[in-house]
């Protein structure tokens, strides 16, 4: 099926549902059997076997068939049975000199990776050039950068932590402990020290 136009209303595919049931929405399926005969199941689908995906192509100077992008949907499950299909998704860029590469990967485990196919923590983070890992959390203007740290599903108070960079160049170290955020350590714009909230009036030069 090709949808071909000349403006984004002729040129789009819109799926929609009437309905009062929360539950139900409008869905794209894709399914693949890994036996040749429509119908046949009796064959299971193997790790790392493609199911779908979703590809943005661009006009270059030949045609209009350059991959730039992809949304690849696979099975991440070495132990496929009845009803059990292990799953990953992988979004792909292509880089200036054309390479398709996955840039993120989101496994069964809900592990979600970065630079790495093979995210080994809830949060994996790999840098592949030759340069130090970078990790930048930016805030909105004239307002902080914040790190929140729970221990325990954040349950409880005593193990709530957080850094916090405040849009006036102060850096903080703070607890919850107390029910409300309390500054143990801090460095303002002035490079001075304060501890438990006790200016020390040094300085770190």
């Amino acid at each position: 099926v090709q949808i071909l136009g000349t403006t984004e209303t002729d040129a789009c595919l819109a799926i929609g549902l009437s309905h009062t049931t929360n539950a139900l929405s409008p869905s794209l399926k894709f399914v693949k059997q890994a036996e040749g005969t429509i119908g046949n199941h009796s064959v299971t689908v193997a790790d790392d076997e493609e199911l779908g995906k979703i590809q943005a192509y661009g006009s270059d100077t030949a045609d209009s068939d350059t991959l730039s992008s992809e949304i690849a949907f696979n099975i991440d499950d070495d132990g496929v049975g009845a009803g059990t299909l292990g799953g990953e998704i992988l979004l792909k860029t292509s880089g200036t000199d054309g390479t398709l590469d996955t840039a993120v990967t989101i496994d069964s485990s809900q592990n979600v990776g970065i630079g790495t196919a093979s995210p080994s923590v809830p949060l994996h983070i790999l840098q592949t050039d030759d340069e130090n890992g970078n990790l930048l959390l930016v805030g909105y203007e004239a307002r902080a950068a914040i790190l929140e740290m729970h221990a325990d599903e954040g349950d409880d108070d005593a193990d709530k932590w957080r850094q916090f960079a405040s849009a006036d160049g102060s850096y903080y170290l703070e607890s919850y402990s107390t029910g409300s955020w309390v500054a143990h350590y801090k460095i303002d714009a002035n490079s001075r020290i304060s501890l438990s909230n006790n200016d020390s009036g040094t300085s770190n030069t």
